[in-house]
Protein backbone atom coordinates (compact mmCIF):
# COMPACT_ATOMS: atom_id res chain seq x y z
CA UNK A 1 0.00 0.00 0.00
CA UNK A 2 3.04 2.61 1.01
CA UNK A 3 4.44 1.80 -2.10
CA UNK A 4 1.48 2.84 -4.55
CA UNK A 5 0.89 5.25 -2.22
CA UNK A 6 4.42 7.37 -2.02
CA UNK A 7 5.86 5.77 -5.06
CA UNK A 8 5.82 8.73 -7.49
CA UNK A 9 6.77 11.32 -4.75
CA UNK A 10 9.67 8.88 -3.79
CA UNK A 11 10.87 8.69 -7.82
CA UNK A 12 10.64 12.68 -7.98
CA UNK A 13 12.44 13.02 -5.00
CA UNK A 14 14.82 10.77 -6.20
CA UNK A 15 15.86 11.92 -9.65
CA UNK A 16 15.75 15.14 -8.05
CA UNK A 17 18.67 14.93 -5.33
CA UNK A 18 20.15 12.91 -8.59
CA UNK A 19 20.25 15.93 -10.64
CA UNK A 20 21.52 18.16 -8.76
CA UNK A 21 24.93 16.35 -8.63
CA UNK A 22 26.02 17.33 -5.03
CA UNK A 23 26.92 14.12 -4.02
CA UNK A 24 29.78 14.39 -6.58
CA UNK A 25 29.97 17.56 -5.57
CA UNK A 26 31.12 16.47 -2.24
CA UNK A 27 33.07 14.19 -3.37
CA UNK A 28 35.29 16.57 -5.05
CA UNK A 29 35.67 18.35 -2.27
CA UNK A 30 36.23 15.78 0.65
CA UNK A 31 39.24 14.70 -2.34
CA UNK A 32 40.28 18.13 -2.45
CA UNK A 33 40.04 19.10 1.35
CA UNK A 34 42.24 15.12 1.99
CA UNK A 35 45.19 17.00 -0.60
CA UNK A 36 45.10 20.26 1.45
CA UNK A 37 45.99 18.27 4.54
CA UNK A 38 48.97 16.92 2.58
CA UNK A 39 50.97 20.25 2.40
CA UNK A 40 49.17 22.44 5.02
CA UNK A 41 51.26 23.51 8.22
CA UNK A 42 49.40 25.80 10.48
CA UNK A 43 47.65 23.98 13.36
CA UNK A 44 44.09 25.48 13.27
CA UNK A 45 43.97 24.64 9.29
CA UNK A 46 45.23 21.15 10.18
CA UNK A 47 42.18 21.01 12.45
CA UNK A 48 39.42 22.49 10.26
CA UNK A 49 40.08 20.69 7.69
CA UNK A 50 40.52 17.48 9.46
CA UNK A 51 36.87 18.45 11.14
CA UNK A 52 35.70 19.22 7.68
CA UNK A 53 36.92 15.79 5.93
CA UNK A 54 35.26 14.39 9.17
CA UNK A 55 31.54 15.76 7.94
CA UNK A 56 32.40 14.97 4.28
CA UNK A 57 32.69 11.34 5.80
CA UNK A 58 29.24 10.93 7.36
CA UNK A 59 27.46 12.68 4.41
CA UNK A 60 29.06 10.41 2.14
CA UNK A 61 29.63 6.91 3.62
CA UNK A 62 26.67 6.35 6.02
CA UNK A 63 24.56 3.90 4.49
CA UNK A 64 20.52 3.06 4.66
CA UNK A 65 18.73 0.60 7.12
CA UNK A 66 19.31 -2.10 4.68
CA UNK A 67 15.49 -2.35 4.69
CA UNK A 68 14.49 -1.93 0.84
CA UNK A 69 12.21 0.24 -0.74
CA UNK A 70 9.92 1.66 0.63
CA UNK A 71 11.05 1.44 4.27
CA UNK A 72 14.36 2.46 3.25
CA UNK A 73 14.65 5.98 1.61
CA UNK A 74 18.45 6.48 0.83
CA UNK A 75 17.95 9.60 -1.00
CA UNK A 76 16.04 10.50 1.97
CA UNK A 77 18.56 9.66 4.84
CA UNK A 78 21.15 11.42 2.27
CA UNK A 79 19.29 14.71 2.35
CA UNK A 80 18.91 14.47 6.22
CA UNK A 81 22.71 13.62 6.73
CA UNK A 82 23.49 16.73 4.67
CA UNK A 83 21.59 19.26 6.70
CA UNK A 84 22.91 17.98 9.91
CA UNK A 85 26.52 18.53 7.92
CA UNK A 86 25.12 22.12 6.66
CA UNK A 87 25.10 22.86 10.77
CA UNK A 88 28.42 21.62 11.40
CA UNK A 89 30.13 23.47 8.67
CA UNK A 90 28.26 26.66 9.93
CA UNK A 91 30.42 26.24 12.96
CA UNK A 92 33.54 25.09 11.36
CA UNK A 93 33.22 28.69 9.76
CA UNK A 94 32.21 31.01 12.72
CA UNK A 95 35.47 29.80 13.91
CA UNK A 96 37.03 30.50 11.58
CA UNK A 97 35.57 34.04 11.07
CA UNK A 98 36.36 34.35 14.67
CA UNK A 99 40.02 33.39 14.67
CA UNK A 100 40.15 35.91 12.08
CA UNK A 101 38.48 38.41 13.78
CA UNK A 102 40.99 37.65 16.88
CA UNK A 103 43.93 37.96 14.61
CA UNK A 104 43.00 41.73 13.25
CA UNK A 105 42.53 42.68 16.47
CA UNK A 106 45.67 41.27 17.64
CA UNK A 107 47.66 42.78 14.67
CA UNK A 108 45.70 46.02 15.30
CA UNK A 109 46.78 46.16 19.48
CA UNK A 110 51.06 45.05 18.24
CA UNK A 111 50.93 48.09 15.26
CA UNK A 112 49.53 50.79 17.93
CA UNK A 113 51.91 49.67 20.55
CA UNK A 114 54.84 49.57 18.52
CA UNK A 115 54.21 52.91 16.95
CA UNK A 116 53.20 54.12 20.37
CA UNK A 117 49.86 55.46 19.99
CA UNK A 118 47.85 57.38 22.27
CA UNK A 119 44.72 55.95 22.72
CA UNK A 120 42.76 58.14 21.01
CA UNK A 121 44.84 58.34 18.04
CA UNK A 122 44.57 54.58 18.17
CA UNK A 123 42.18 52.34 15.12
Amino acid sequence: MGDRLFKYYHDKFRKNVDKTGVKGKLEDLRRNAKTRLKTVRDPFAVEILNELVGVLDDVLTSSGEGLGYPFDLSKLRFYERCLKAEKRVEQLVERCINRVICWQNTLRFCRNERFGLRKQDRL
